[in-house]
């Protein structure tokens, strides 16, 4: 009797097959990051030029607005408005008396009260005769000495235009200021000269901004 093998019914060959792995090598991965790095750093100098641009052209922008505002001044007071005083004795290159000017009460046209000598403001800020010559070097507002004060700048300007306290021991004292600060300047205010001799536009006056941008100081003024 011929004696047979038996297998498992369900017993089958296992093939030696040989798992391959895909996986990067170190320079591979060093290639990767330097790459993001270097995307990362190009889009972050790209959104630091586009952000600087933009503080440029708003400072040009209130320039411009401020020219307008000027002139239109100009056109019905067949003047400029005055600056301060003291600026045309000023030897400093960069006339920073200039700094110190008046020209946000010029051009909003506060209303005077003869009783109490004072000032007020649009935004009702009041501002005393004394100090209002502490301040600027002035002994009252131009605009408005022969009546009425008109408004010049319309719409008349927001908080975030001027701020008050420029000058020390001044409360009330507000200026027209740049929308760019300027490194080491608590306030950095619009610049005006319409009286010193050694001003760009002798024949009018020179409003022009000093400020920081990008660790760089720009002037932007209109000559």
């Amino acid at each position: 009797m011929k004696s047979t093998k038996h297998q498992a019914p369900n017993s089958r060959e296992v093939p030696n097959i040989k798992l391959q792995t895909n996986a990067f090598t170190l320079i591979e991965l060093l290639v990767v990051i330097a790459i993001i790095a270097l995307l990362a750093s190009l889009i972050t100098s790209v959104g630091i030029r586009v952000a600087n641009k933009k503080k440029i052209a708003r400072v040009d922008s209130e320039r411009h607005r401020l020219l307008t505002v000027i002139d239109s001044y100009h056109a019905q007071m067949n003047s400029y408005p005055p600056d301060n005083g003291m600026v045309a004795k000023s030897n400093d290159p960069d006339r920073l008396y200039a700094a110190t000017n008046q020209l946000f009460y010029e051009l909003t046209g506060p209303t005077y009260d003869v009783a109490n000598n004072q000032y007020t403001a649009f935004d009702t800020s009041i501002i005393k005769s004394n100090e209002y010559f502490r301040a600027f070097n002035r002994e009252g507002v131009l605009n408005g000495a022969g009546g009425e004060p008109k408004k010049f700048y319309t719409p008349l300007p927001k908080p975030g235009d001027y701020k008050s306290n420029y000058v020390d021991a001044v409360q009330n004292a507000n200026v027209f200021i740049v929308p760019v600060d300027l490194q080491g300047f608590t306030i950095n205010a619009w610049r005006y000269d319409a009286s010193s001799t050694n001003r760009h536009n002798s024949d009018s006056f020179d409003l022009w901004a000093i400020y920081t941008v990008g660790g760089k100081t720009y002037t932007s003024g209109n000559w």
